[in-house]
């Protein structure tokens, strides 16, 4: 998770990573290697070329629940999001929405959706994101 003071391509930015507690010391070592751009790949190198501070990682329960656009997922008691359907403003009705991005930096479909919740309050970052924007979609990282 990452927050920058401008337009990302500006960099200064602040990020903190959070491992799974139940992840093996090599995996542990790996997934934060390969999130902080040390291994290389897309998109973590050039998302940590815009990092200026790393936090410390974090190794906490993670609980998490795949269900589309209602989608959860907590590490700890820092991070949390909950995913809900977007609506229309008018009717209030549930909808959808899909960006294909063949050359995608994260995903080449983003599934559009609204946070019900969004918030890191970790030390060194701290924000909260309700109601907002919000995506799903399956990528593969490899460098």
């Amino acid at each position: 998770m990452a927050k920058w003071p401008q337009a990302i391509h500006h960099g200064g930015g602040v990020a903190k990573a959070w491992i799974a507690s139940e992840a093996t010391r090599e995996q542990r070592y790996a997934l934060d290697q390969i999130v902080r751009g040390k291994l290389g790949g897309k998109p973590w190198s050039i998302f940590a070329a815009t990092i200026d501070t790393w936090l410390d990682t974090s190794f906490v329960s993670l609980e998490w629940e795949l269900d589309g656009a209602r989608s959860r997922f907590t590490f700890g008691d820092e991070l949390r999001l909950t995913m809900e359907p977007m609506r229309n403003p008018v009717s209030g009705k549930e909808t959808s929405a899909q960006v294909v991005l063949p050359e995608g930096l994260t995903c080449h479909e983003l599934n559009m959706t609204s946070s019900e919740t969004f918030s890191a309050f970790a030390p060194g970052l701290k924000f909260a994101w309700p109601k907002k924007m919000a995506w799903y979609g399956s990528t593969e990282h490899g460098s």
